[in-house]
């Protein structure tokens, strides 16, 4: 499937990851966009393999006039196959 995640970095750090949870050992081939360290679906992604853990977010382009781009990150993610693949995210601490 193909996901926009359009995310605040008021509450978020930099840190971010993808994992393919129920894929088994097939894994699952991701792609991202506006990540520092985007996949090109050209590796498959497996528990017992390659894992995109530590990537980081980067400032979204083209937001809303008067936004700081500094505050907002879009991501977009592509997994082929119907199974799940779960994003996580680091928060800031108060």
């Amino acid at each position: 499937g193909h996901h926009r995640l359009r995310l605040s970095r008021k509450v978020l750090g930099k840190t971010c990851g993808l994992l393919p949870l129920g894929s088994g050992s097939e894994g699952l081939r991701v792609m991202t966009k506006g990540l520092e360290w985007d996949l090109d679906g050209s590796i498959e992604s497996t528990l017992g393999g390659f894992l995109s853990t530590s990537n980081h977010l980067v400032p979204a382009s083209g937001v809303e006039e008067g936004t700081n781009p500094d505050e907002m990150v879009e991501v977009e993610v592509w997994n082929r196959g119907p199974e799940p693949l779960y994003w996580t995210v680091e928060l800031v601490k108060d």
